[in-house]
């Protein structure tokens, strides 16, 4: 009796860890693709779970996937600030955006200001996505 509750707990514990981790997994896997934006569905391939089921798991933990994203170029594009010394232009490339102008947009709404702010004050922030 004790060890089967024992093992039903155990691997309750374990599925709920799972998921209690899937925004974390996700952004690994973000993380890893670093010349590529990935789209959900390659996420979900990449984690082995089915698009649809990725979406839900995500929103279950209040999230979507478009945060998670925005999360890590965020911090990405914080790096380059922080650890080079290329242009703006160079960065907004680099993170696969089509125009500075866009980059510049998105940067403001991760961390309240743009880029060229946020180096030369040598402040490195982010604001609450």
């Amino acid at each position: 009796m004790v060890t089967n509750l024992l093992r039903s707990t155990t691997r309750e514990l374990a599925l709920r860890t799972v998921e209690d981790d899937i925004v974390s997994r996700v952004s690994r896997v973000l993380q890893t693709f670093t010349d590529e934006i990935l789209d959900l569905d390659s996420v979900a391939a990449q984690l082995g779970v089915p698009p649809r089921t990725l979406r839900r798991k995500l929103a279950e933990k209040g999230n979507c996937f478009r945060a998670v994203q925005d999360s890590v170029l965020a911090q990405r594009a914080l790096m380059y600030l922080r650890e080079s010394n290329l242009p703006v232009l160079e960065i907004a490339a680099r993170l696969r955006f089509t125009d500075v102008s866009n980059f510049r947009r998105a940067f403001r709404r991760w961390t309240g200001t743009i880029p060229a702010e946020n180096r030369s004050r040598g402040e490195v922030r982010m604001a609450q996505l």
